[in-house]
């Protein structure tokens, strides 16, 4: 079970801003994880001062994006408890921003909307010792309240999954990442996973009763395992797994969100404009931008290279000259100073050579033995596939490299997957290769 509890401040009449997401897992010996989250609007700073919240601390916390990986690898296949329908609601607002579908059948300490009282009141039963009802002590009060009220007791205490057409050897799935299938009697896939460690994860799917509405063990008659060397790739191979199988128990990752894309156009007075949109048709081009976050990066370096204006590269919404004018980096075609025909023209050799660009890179990783490297091939941060190739092999050439390849598809979940890897890897292990 995965005990959640939300803290947020007011925002206009009727909006709510997330600032702190404080977990309790019971799967991981009772232990309480602190997630605190920069907010995504800008709140006065009286409202800050009311809440007795740094503000600064606040502010130079991580963005949602930054965590959301780790929540979503915490709910991954768990049972989800809410303290009301709102706090489910926030949560499931932030994941909709970055382009994450978060579903899910939770349960609640108060089914509707909690009243103000009902807070209010439990926060004088614990007095001042914990701090405010927006403090960490709080949260953590809360989650144990929360616990006692809704923690199922006689999960404790199951007895194991039998399936009697299902005989488990656990000595032959190795501790090593991979993913997993569970197959019907007739070789349907019902579900697809993936583990750090595989047989430690297919025990703890059979150690304990299912949860109501989750996997129905007793379909399980048969269980593939492909192994990948590293959690990265164990990742990627679930994620293309899931979305090509639809399995019947997989509840994320099936279906894709649309895509953003990036529009060139005119304004009313003839200057060209980048305008960030959402593609409405499928074609066979390959996606690159999921989220806005992902859009606003590709546009700041776009912004950079050039010297372009920050106003009319999409970047910023704002009346009269854009912020970088009157830091010398914008020659002033949001003030009038640069002529319409001088920016064109910068503009349009800039998105030549932006489009033609073409960076690639190999990251290189553990593979699935020691006499195994195992690599990710992305162009433009764009994904391409994987691929595991014997430390032995020689190789003349990047073709040569590259012929281990697995291309796959880029999609949501995978450019997450894909902005992970790039901050967690070191520099060592990546291979920035030649310009073609």
């Amino acid at each position: 079970m995965i005990f959640t509890y939300l803290q947020s401040m007011p925002h206009g009449r009727n909006q709510e801003v997330l600032y702190r997401i404080t977990v309790l897992s019971t799967h991981n010996d009772a232990q309480a994880g602190v997630y605190t989250i920069r907010p995504e609007k800008t709140i006065p700073k009286r409202v800050y001062e009311s809440a007795h919240l740094d503000r600064q601390e606040l502010l130079s916390a991580p963005p949602f994006c930054d965590i959301a990986d780790d929540l979503i690898d915490l709910y991954a296949n768990k049972k989800m408890v809410f303290w009301d329908r709102k706090q489910f609601a926030l949560l499931r607002h932030q994941f909709k921003i970055i382009g994450f579908n978060f579903k899910g059948v939770p349960i609640f300490v108060y089914p509707g909307k909690t009243p103000r009282d009902v807070l209010a009141a439990f926060a004088d039963t614990l007095g001042t010792n914990v701090g405010t009802e927006h403090s960490i002590g709080f949260a953590l009060k809360v989650l144990d309240y929360m616990k006692t009220v809704k923690g199922d007791k006689k999960e404790r205490y199951a007895q194991p999954n039998t399936n009697a057409d299902l005989q488990l050897d656990w000595k032959k799935y190795k501790p090593l990442p991979g993913v997993y299938f569970f197959l019907n009697n007739i070789e349907e896939v019902l579900y697809v996973g993936k583990a750090k460690n595989i047989r430690k994860r297919l025990q703890g799917h059979f150690s304990r009763r299912p949860d109501k509405g989750k996997l129905d063990y007793s379909q399980v008659k048969n269980i593939l395992v492909e192994y990948a060397g590293n959690d990265f790739i164990a990742q990627l191979m679930e994620s293309e797994a899931i979305k090509r199988l639809q399995p019947t128990y997989n509840t994320q990752q099936i279906n894709n969100s649309p895509p953003y894309i990036i529009n060139k156009t005119y304004t009313a007075n003839g200057i060209a404009r980048l305008k960030i949109t959402r593609k409405e048709i499928k074609d066979s081009l390959p996606e690159k931008y999921f989220n806005r976050d992902s859009v606003k990066q590709a546009l700041l370096l776009f912004r950079d290279t050039y010297g372009l204006c920050r106003k009319y590269c999409g970047i910023e919404s704002v009346k009269g000259p854009c912020s970088d004018y009157g830091k010398n980096k914008c020659k002033g075609i949001c003030a009038g100073v640069e002529s319409r025909e001088a920016y064109n023209e910068r503009f349009g050799r800039a998105i030549k050579e932006f489009e033609a660009r073409k960076e690639r890179k190999i990251f290189k990783m553990k593979g699935r033995s020691s006499s195994e490297d195992a690599f990710v091939y992305t162009v433009n941060d764009v994904y391409e596939g994987y691929g595991f190739i014997d430390k032995s092999a020689v190789c003349y050439s990047i073709n040569d490299l590259l012929g281990f390849l697995t291309p796959q598809k880029n999609n949501y979940d995978t450019s997450r997957i894909i902005h992970t890897l790039q901050n967690k890897i070191s520099k060592e292990n990546i291979l920035i290769l030649p310009k073609e």
